[in-house]
């Protein structure tokens, strides 16, 4: 309703920029814009909108392919999910990560913090229990990291490769505490 009429709004607006070719009416509709476009995003909150069902269909897109061309929006969906939904918990801990913060590029810290989110988040939506399981996200923050190394899109990393060791001989969540 409002959204739509601002949408409208828009259009005419638009439309009269593209008519008028002056300077002056090109600065005016676009203060314009921003003063009917931006509030209606933040009332139309799309995050917090998201469902679980919507949110297990992104982790399935992120883990059949970490570094496709998808992986960012469903990353975006579940973090939003984890950050605005009631229902589950991702408790971040540096312990949990084979990594210092500083060290690596920030696309990469993102990718392994949604990455550690997603695995986390999941057991819980399926579960429908609001309990952290952070073993769950560690395990799909070292998948991820091998995607994105045998795509060379991360270099290899000795306390990565020490932790997936670890995983792999099952000793990891001693190591962790988890």
């Amino acid at each position: 309703c409002w959204t739509q009429n601002r949408y409208a709004l828009f259009r005419r607006l638009w439309q009269a920029l593209y008519f008028r070719r002056g300077s002056s009416m090109k600065v005016i509709t676009f203060i314009l814009l921003l003063f009917f476009l931006i509030p209606s995003y933040a009332e139309d909150d799309w995050t917090k909108k998201i469902t679980p069902e919507a949110t297990l269909k992104a982790i399935q897109i992120f883990k059949n392919d970490p570094t496709g061309e998808y992986a960012e929006g469903a990353l975006s969906i579940i973090v939003n999910y984890a950050k605005n939904s009631p229902d589950v918990i991702a408790t971040l801990q540096s312990e949990l990560f084979p990594f210092e913060f500083d060290k690596i590029e920030v696309k990469a810290q993102t990718i392994f913090l949604g990455s550690f989110i997603a695995g986390n988040i999941e057991p819980q939506i399926l579960q429908k229990t609001k309990k952290d399981f952070p073993f769950e996200g560690v395990k799909l923050l070292l998948y991820t990291y091998t995607k994105l190394r045998d795509k060379n899109l991360f270099k290899k990393n000795k306390t990565f490769e020490e932790w997936i060791a670890l995983l792999n001989k099952n000793e990891l969540r001693k190591k962790l505490k988890t």
